[in-house]
């Protein structure tokens, strides 16, 4: 090890929020130093990922040192030089996750000459971690923590996920139990059960298709309704589905054709149907001057966007 401070300091690149926000201040009340990575994939399926710059302070790191690290991507990009002589002189500790991204564990196996930890959490069944790294940019994961021996440590929050698990996992197994941040504690007792059910929809990317989908619907579902008489005054239309007295959860309602020319909306009315998670392709014709809503496709994409037109007098 090449260490040249006595300052216990450790990379914990995981940048789980909730995590972050229990566990960093727990290492820190230890004696640790705490360097969390700023830069993370820009990948839905990291959207719980977070950063701090909070713990930044308490580093005693060099200014120009510090700023090598936060401009690392660990998670994407190998060390270069300069960051592993970094890491080497400044830390004892590397602490990360197995997952898609091998990258940061299998660097740290190659070229971190401390300690490292591997932070698991369970993976959805029947699936393994042993299996992971072949799927990888860094297939020969396994092979490399072996080489390092004793100076790996397969961090599990559960005593049983080893069990199923390959070597060097099994053998260097240690349980740390997952903790929770003082806010979740402060809720205590809030819970009292029999909340309104809602209904979202949350993109899994943000895309500028998905966001202009996801504004339009929102921009429909809050459009209001004629007040007075108008709505009385349109004889047999149908009450348009964005009225109060229509509104039914999104999973109830039921694949029906959007109003004709002849059933048109009252005037001013957001004439949509909802069909089952998609947006009917049907327009509505209208002559009373009124705007209706029409649906469109958007392309490459499993969302449907609203677009809304004028209609001619």
């Amino acid at each position: 090890m090449t260490m040249t401070t006595t300052t216990k300091r450790l990379l914990w690149i995981v940048n789980h929020q909730t995590l972050m926000a229990a566990e960093v201040p727990i290492l820190r009340s230890l004696g640790w130093e705490v360097f969390v990575p700023k830069v993370t994939p820009a990948d839905p399926s990291y959207r719980s990922a977070g950063h701090s710059h909070e713990y930044d302070e308490a580093l005693g790191l060099e200014e120009g040192a510090l700023g090598v690290l936060n401009l690392q991507n660990f998670y994407q990009h190998p060390w270069s030089p300069t960051v592993e002589s970094i890491i080497n002189d400044n830390f004892d500790v590397a602490v990360t996750t197995i997952s898609a991204y091998t990258m940061p564990l299998s660097e740290a196996a190659r070229k971190f000459t401390g300690t490292v930890v591997a932070r698991v959490f369970g993976r959805e069944h029947p699936e393994r971690y042993s299996e992971w790294p072949e799927t990888t940019r860094r297939p020969a994961l396994l092979s490399e923590l072996s080489a390092i021996g004793d100076r790996f440590v397969f961090a599990q929050s559960y005593d049983n996920l080893a069990e199923i698990e390959d070597e060097p996992f099994r053998s260097r197994a240690h349980t740390v139990t997952v903790p929770l941040p003082p806010s979740i504690y402060e809720r205590a007792g809030d819970w009292r059960g029999m909340a309104p059910t809602r209904s979202s929809s949350v993109p899994r990317s943000t895309t500028p298709a998905t966001t202009r989908a996801s504004t339009a619907r929102s921009r429909a579902s809050s459009a209001t309704c004629p007040t007075g008489s108008s709505a009385a005054s349109s004889g047999p239309s149908p009450t348009p589905p964005c009225c109060p007295s229509s509104l039914t959860p999104i999973s109830s309602i039921s694949m029906q054709p959007l109003p004709s020319s002849s059933t048109r909306p009252p005037s001013r009315a957001i004439c949509t149907t909802r069909r089952s998670r998609r947006w009917s392709s049907e327009r509505p014709s209208c002559t009373g001057g009124g705007r209706c809503s029409t649906a469109s496709r958007v392309s490459g994409c499993r969302e449907r966007a609203l677009t809304t037109r004028s209609c001619a007098s």
